[in-house]
């Protein structure tokens, strides 16, 4: 009995290392996909099993065996659509046109136009998902926000890109733009309004964003890579309006940024505590004098605090 236990360990150890092997060497090698006929691809995304591709001009196709094969998805998008970008919420899946936003409910079979608000035949480039918020960037500079799952859109109340929005990149409460021209613009508020963040950068039409951990990455449109570590930084701004100008003493704010705590933790006694799962923060006033700061709650990304009278 030990014998043929002992063969049966040693067997399965021998076909786990060939998987391994195989998989290791596969992971090395590309074979070409049939793609859907004669499309030039923008944009491919992956949602409830399948794969989507957006097209140039010719909108929409599903795969539902892994792209072996594709068919067109286009009930109810216009014709000589053009998709650049994919987003998707709960159960809602959306699509950044040449023509607007369209949304589907049944896994990309068919869809219908979520645009009000936005400038009729607005070109979107771009999507970004904070929470319950969608973030479109579109061609000529304006950012929108949904807070409904896209049916209706509100232009981002201030520091908006005077060129196109190409790309977003989050991180924790963070949002960042690439724009053609205006370079990096961040948001604290869910895309709600911007600022610039351009300094050291040679290149202001950006093409892509990344996050990678501490640091954000930007692709300059004709060459060049630039590295920020805006997200390591410390972004503060009132709880109540996401002002950062200005915060006045006992009121609360929120930080945002990347390596806050270690845990994510909510104050639940009064007074509240001035270390929350190992976090705490020191407030230094106009006249260099420090204080604790209240803490209401803390996260990797977010600590929430009250500033000290």
């Amino acid at each position: 009995m030990q014998s043929s236990v002992l063969k049966y360990a040693l067997t399965v150890s021998l076909l786990a290392l060939l998987t391994t092997r195989a998989t290791s060497q596969n992971a090395e090698q590309w074979r070409p996909l049939p793609g859907p006929a004669g499309a030039d691809i923008l944009a491919l995304f992956s949602y409830g099993g399948n794969l989507f591709a957006g097209t140039l001009s010719g909108g929409l196709y599903r795969s539902t065996d892994h792209g072996e094969s594709w068919t067109p998805v286009n009930t109810g998008l216009p014709a000589n659509l053009s998709v650049n970008a994919f987003a998707a919420s709960g159960t809602n899946m959306f699509a950044a046109t040449s023509r607007g936003v369209y949304r589907s409910t049944d896994d990309g079979a068919s869809w219908t136009a979520a645009h009000t608000g936005l400038p009729p035949n607005t070109t979107v480039y771009a999507f970004a998902t904070m929470g319950t918020t969608l973030v479109a960037g579109t061609a000529g500079g304006a950012i929108y926000r949904s807070a409904d799952n896209g049916p209706s859109w509100v232009k981002a109340s201030a520091g908006q890109a005077s060129q196109d929005v190409l790309d977003f990149a989050a991180a924790g409460g963070a949002l960042f733009a690439a724009t053609r021209g205006d370079g990096v613009l961040l948001s604290i508020n869910q895309g709600a309004s911007w600022k610039p963040i351009n300094t050291g950068l040679s290149n202001h039409n950006i093409r892509s964003l990344v996050t990678h951990g501490p640091i954000l990455v930007a692709s300059g449109q004709g060459g060049g890579l630039f590295i920020n570590d805006a997200i390591a930084q410390v972004t503060s701004a009132s709880a109540a309006n996401f002002n950062s100008e200005e915060i006045a003493a006992e009121s609360i704010v929120a930080a945002f940024g990347a390596g806050l705590a270690t845990a994510t933790a909510t104050a639940t006694t009064q007074p509240l505590p001035t270390s929350l799962a190992g976090t705490s923060v020191t407030i230094r006033d106009s006249q260099g004098q420090e204080r604790p700061a209240p803490l209401f709650f803390v996260s990797p990304n977010q600590v929430n605090y009250q500033i000290p009278r």
